[in-house]
């Protein structure tokens, strides 16, 4: 999990790093907790309300050894991945805000 210094304070050792930009914070999601590293696209998402609660959960759950299901509603984008062999199709989801990431379905 990415972001600014004020994330890597509820972070901890589960910190990855400096966010794309100072104003938001990032994550990679699994299609199923069992999947391969790599096999994952990243989530970008802009600062704001709720993040800290998002983030919390995160740690907790990582701390428990078990994954956070999350529900995400935002715009899938793609970019050319580039490998040593060939070009791929990279992947990921931009998020208006923490408020379009839930950890129930909604109705």
């Amino acid at each position: 999990i990415y972001g600014d210094s004020s994330a890597r304070k509820i972070l901890g050792e589960w910190w990855a790093g400096d966010g794309s930009d100072a104003g938001s914070w990032r994550f990679n999601l699994k299609a199923d907790a069992d999947d391969a590293t790599g096999h994952s696209f990243a989530v970008h998402v802009p600062n704001g309300e709720g993040r800290d609660a998002l983030l919390r959960k995160f740690v907790a759950d990582a701390g428990e050894q078990r994954p956070t299901r999350v529900f995400l509603k935002g715009k899938l984008l793609t970019f050319d991945a580039a490998t040593q062999i060939s070009g791929l199709t990279g992947l990921y989801l931009e998020v208006e805000s923490s408020q379009n990431i839930h950890l129930t379905p909604s109705s």
